[in-house]
């Protein structure tokens, strides 16, 4: 035995008996799987009140019950890292070199050469029939790309997938995805302004503008972290920061020359940040701009930049139709009145997710269910349509239906 493999084994030795004293609790690697699982991240974006979704049981948990590692058990789990790579390379053939004793023979007299990269072909959408018989497209985005909003801009549909940290950029007509834009963290939610598709960064900071033209997005604006779709009222844009605690108010006015790369001004030109603990999204409607939460619904004062409890109870603001405001109660939606709180219509769905309108009408995605039609002047549901998955965004646009399936990263295109 050679020097060399002598000091090895005194290493190797030395580093089993310290690893026996300090072992790694068991458990440990399925502990730090659950600390960094993606059940985790997406509780925090979505407006929760209802303890039916297991996935998400709060928009203020992340962070909350880590364990704590002690040193020596941090120890441990690096001197099993290190004793598995000792190994590894104590088993290697020590020689001389190539042709000396000790080396192994090859097989070939020249290296083989590595195989050339290639780009991961775009998806196809393919024909697909929902359970009610109805026939329709679908674009599978990748296992793991989890599209939370859709949107019809600049002859396009864009969808935001949050796990990929990217934005799909589709064809309406043919449903081919024409390009995959990279972004900042975790995309999720879409405000046109002007010539510029923004996107917020929902596990990550601020919002960024997207050039439909070239697709290439700009820089992020913002510090805190938006928790839902983005509002444009009072000329601004305004921003739900809920793990911030404060709500952020955007000047529109050079949202322009931003996106277009000509000006880009410090995060206190632009940015107001109003405080706001405890709630979540927002909605414009009557000329009036909400947030809501548990507790009851609030309006922001664009002049005082503050919030004030209305005294109507309550849940959260899921959209506004121009007349009235649609609240998610956990376990039904109800639309109300903003000018007194009197409630309007309720539906009897535990598992809602968003509701959009076009033309009198209100889609809401309901989990499970699919996508719900509601007629705005009778409050009577038109039909339901029965989107597999979990529904999250439908919106009516280029002559189709577009739903966004969360959970098997699916954008779905139904023709009336």
């Amino acid at each position: 035995m050679d020097r060399f493999t002598s000091d090895l084994d005194r290493q190797l030795g030395d580093w089993l008996r310290e690893e026996s004293a300090t072992r790694a609790p068991e458990g440990l690697v399925e502990a730090v799987f659950a600390r960094t699982s993606r059940t985790r991240q997406a509780r925090r974006w979505w407006p929760l009140t209802s303890p039916r979704r297991t996935r998400q049981a709060g928009p203020h948990l992340v962070g909350a019950g880590r364990p704590q590692w002690s040193g020596a058990a941090l120890a441990g789990a690096v001197g099993i890292v290190l004793i598995v790579a000792i190994l590894g390379f104590a088993l290697r053939p020590i020689g001389p070199g190539p042709g000396g004793p000790g080396a192994s023979p090859s097989l070939s007299p020249s290296p083989a050469l590595a195989p050339s990269p290639t780009a991961t072909p775009a998806p196809s959408p393919v024909q697909a029939t929902l359970p009610d018989g109805t026939a329709a497209q679908v674009l599978r985005l990748g296992r793991d790309a989890g599209p939370i909003d859709v949107v019809a801009a600049f002859g396009s549909i864009w969808t935001a997938n949050i796990y990929s940290n990217d934005v799909s950029h589709v064809d309406p007509t043919t449903l081919e995805e024409t390009a995959r834009i990279q972004t900042g963290p975790g995309p999720a939610w879409f405000v046109v302004i002007d010539e510029a598709l923004w996107v917020t960064h929902q596990t990550g900071k601020g919002l960024a503008p997207i050039n439909p033209a070239t697709d290439l997005a700009g820089l992020s604006i913002g510090d805190a972290t938006p928790c839902g779709a983005p509002v444009l009222a009072f000329q601004s844009l305004w921003v739900s920061a809920c793990d911030s605690s404060v709500i952020l108010r955007i000047d529109t006015a050079d949202l322009a020359d931003i996106a277009a790369g000509r000006r880009f001004p410090s995060n206190s030109e632009l940015i107001s940040e109003i405080t706001a603990p405890g709630y979540r999204w927002l909605a414009f409607t009557a000329g009036r701009l909400f947030t809501g939460n548990d507790a009851g619904l609030a309006e922001i004062d664009p002049t005082t930049e503050t919030v004030t409890d209305l005294g109507f109870c309550c849940g959260d603001v899921i959209g506004g139709d121009g007349q009235t405001i649609w609240l998610n109660r956990g376990t039904d939606v109800i639309r109300m009145d903003p000018a007194d709180g009197t409630v309007l219509a309720t539906f009897p769905y535990a598992n809602a997710g968003a509701v959009t309108f076009v033309g009198g009408r209100a889609w809401l995605t309901v989990g499970g269910t699919g996508a719900i039609e509601i007629d705005l002047a009778s409050n009577d549901i038109l039909r339901t349509i029965p989107v597999p998955g979990s529904t999250l965004v439908a919106r009516e646009a280029a002559g189709a239906l577009w739903v966004t399936s969360f959970e098997t990263s699916e954008l779905w295109r139904i023709e009336p």
